[in-house]
């Protein structure tokens, strides 16, 4: 098992990304005390069994050039709340013709685990995206229902990202890594399902109206690079 945990709270958090992995970290800490880690596994290996396969958000994204990925929050860092009547049920049956659905199951954007088991449909692949520190939140991922993981190279040590890839795909779900510059996309030498390119400047998760950000990864030669050394193409999804 990996143990490292992020650096040690010390005063303020120096970016909105720094303060995530804190509360991210506080929020693990509270579900382990509840549910410890065997007992994840083990509700885990028995779900295994009863849905040994799980729809692909990699094929969902890819088989249409016109493949809509729905994003799905309760609040964002810049706006606050943006639905505060959040019914996940109805807000996927209302695209429940889109081929994938993002679904972000971060307690600090107002999402849960729990969301997944609201969802009204079975066939539809969804993307949990969340802030994943630990392989307990993989187990978790997958028992609650997720099909596919998110990973962000910011937040983790090259191997650590290795690592958790390699927990995810296991166990059967897709890994997506989020970056939002080049140097985070040279760090991914892990194989995974597909990348996220983010336009936000993660310091304060404000996004440039121009989209720069998010064009400057995808022309480096470090996100060439990265998708060269992918046994298989990658989907690339920006948002």
């Amino acid at each position: 098992s990996v143990q490292w945990s992020v650096s040690q709270k010390e005063g303020m958090p120096t970016s909105k990304l720094e303060e995530l992995m804190w509360l991210s970290e506080t929020t693990v800490d509270r579900e382990r005390e509840r549910v410890p880690l065997g007992n994840v596994l083990s509700q885990c290996k028995a779900h295994m069994l009863k849905f040994p396969t799980v729809p692909s958000f990699k094929a969902a994204i890819m088989s249409s050039p016109g493949a809509l990925c729905v994003p799905q929050l309760q609040k964002t860092d810049a706006q606050g709340s943006i639905r505060p009547r959040y019914d996940v049920s109805s807000l996927a049956s209302s695209f429940s013709s889109s081929l994938a659905l993002a679904l972000n199951v971060s307690p600090d954007w107002g999402g849960s685990l729990d969301d997944l088991s609201l969802l009204p449909f079975a066939d539809t692949p969804v993307l949990a995206t969340s802030l994943v520190l630990y392989p307990y939140q993989i187990y978790r991922a997958r028992l609650s229902g997720a099909h596919a993981i998110t990973l962000l190279p910011a937040a983790l040590q090259e191997k650590d990202l290795g690592y958790l890839s390699r927990i995810s795909r296991q166990i059967g779900l897709e890994v997506y890594v989020v970056v939002n510059s080049a140097r985070q996309i040279g760090k991914v030498s892990a194989q995974v399902d597909g990348v996220i390119v983010d336009n936000r400047d993660w310091s304060d998760y404000k996004s440039p109206k121009d989209g720069g950000r998010a064009l400057g990864v995808l022309r480096s030669a470090e996100f060439g690079a990265f998708v060269e050394g992918q046994e298989e193409r990658p989907a690339v999804i920006v948002q």
